[in-house]
């Protein structure tokens, strides 16, 4: 079952993170093996022009996504090139 959380209320990281951080709870989940939920905590950083965006493309938590066809789509809709 995939639950998304708004970004402004509490989830269950937000004892951990504090206030919840996009890409920082994508890489939470990323390392409990959610892609589906990091993608979706990714794109919402993205959609929040978040400066986290930046390290997308070179940070090697991300590295289990990249050859996932979600991770590819806000790859190319950030304009990161391969």
């Amino acid at each position: 079952m995939i639950v998304m959380y708004e970004h402004n209320l509490p989830t269950p990281l937000t004892p951990l993170l504090g206030r919840d951080q996009p890409y920082r709870v994508a890489a939470v989940h990323l390392a409990l093996g959610d892609k589906d939920q990091a993608i979706g905590w990714l794109n919402k950083d993205f959609e929040e022009m978040d400066n986290w965006m930046n390290q997308l493309k070179v940070d090697p938590l991300m590295d289990p996504l990249r050859s996932h066809p979600r991770f590819q789509e806000l790859m190319r809709e950030i304009n990161f090139r391969e």
